[in-house]
């Protein structure tokens, strides 16, 4: 799903800030 699609991305790029 798209939804699903966002919240993944976020999540990555959330991971990319951090490390």
């Amino acid at each position: 799903m798209l939804f699903g699609s966002l919240l993944f991305g976020s999540g990555i790029f959330l991971i990319k800030m951090n490390a």
